[in-house]
C-alpha cells in the first residue's frame, strides 16, 4: 500500500500568506493536492499542518478521507513535519510519498512516478527535468526507520538519499512541475503559466 504524505506545516514568510489556501485549479492549493493524490495510485493520505493549522484545518475538504496531523515542532524545520506524518501512517503502508503543499503535480504525473517506482524495486524514486532532481520523492519502508531518525543538522532527506545513492532510481521526465516550488508570488505566476491555468479561477 502507498501512502501520501502532504507537508504543509511551514509559515509561508516568503509568500506573506498560508501556501496552503492560495487560490489554485478553483480551489485552495491543499485541497488540489489533496485531489491529485487520491487520482493517483496513493491509497492513504497524511496531511501534516503546523502554523496556523486551526486556519488552514477549517478550509481542507472532507469528502476525501485523509489523516491530519498537528506538528506543534514545526518551527525545528521540515524533518519535524516528515517524522510526524511517518508516525500516523498505517502499518500496511509498505511505499510512502513525500510531497510538499507548494509542490503542486498533476495525477497523471504522479501515477507514472509511482509505478516507476514499483516496477523499479528501488529503494528511492525520484523525478528528474533536465538534469535537475525534483518531487515527488518516494521512499520503500526500508528506509522509514532512518526518515524517522532525520535531523535538520544533517540536510533532511537528502543525507538518505546521499547514503542509499546506489539504490535511487531517478525517472526522467519532460515535465518541468517536478522541479516547482511555490516560495514566492513570482513562483505562483511562473507556476500558473506551466499549469496553464489563470489567476482568476
Amino acid at each position: 500500500m502507498i501512502g501520501g504524505i502532504i507537508l504543509a506545516a511551514g509559515k509561508s514568510s516568503r509568500m506573506g500568506s498560508p501556501k496552503s489556501l492560495l487560490p489554485w485549479d478553483g480551489d485552495a492549493l491543499i485541497n488540489y493536492q489533496i485531489k491529485c493524490l487520491s487520482q493517483s495510485s496513493v491509497s492513504e493520505i497524511t496531511v501534516v499542518l503546523g502554523y496556523q493549522a486551526n486556519l488552514i484545518f477549517r478550509q481542507i475538504i472532507t469528502s476525501i478521507p485523509s489523516k491530519i496531523v498537528i506538528n506543534h515542532k514545526f518551527s525545528y524545520g521540515k524533518t519535524t513535519s516528515i517524522k510526524a506524518g511517518l508516525r500516523a501512517i498505517s502499518n500496511g503502508v509498505s511505499e510512502i510519498l513525500l510531497i510538499g503543499v507548494d509542490q503542486p503535480r498533476s495525477p497523471t504525473l504522479l501515477k507514472n512516478i509511482i509505478r516507476e517506482h514499483i516496477e523499479s524495486g528501488a529503494l528511492i524514486t525520484q523525478p528528474v527535468f533536465h538534469g535537475k532532481g525534483g518531487h515527488p520523492l518516494i521512499f520503500n519502508s526500508k528506509l522509514f526507520p532512518e526518515l524517522l531518525t532525520l535531523d535538520e543538522s544533517k540536510s533532511g532527506v537528502r543525507e538518505v538519499i546521499k547514503i542509499h545513492s546506489g539504490q535511487l532510481n531517478q525517472v526522467v521526465v519532460e515535465d518541468q512541475s517536478v522541479i516547482l516550488d511555490l516560495n514566492t508570488p513570482e513562483e505562483v505566476a511562473i507556476a500558473q503559466t506551466i499549469f496553464k491555468l489563470s489567476e482568476s479561477k
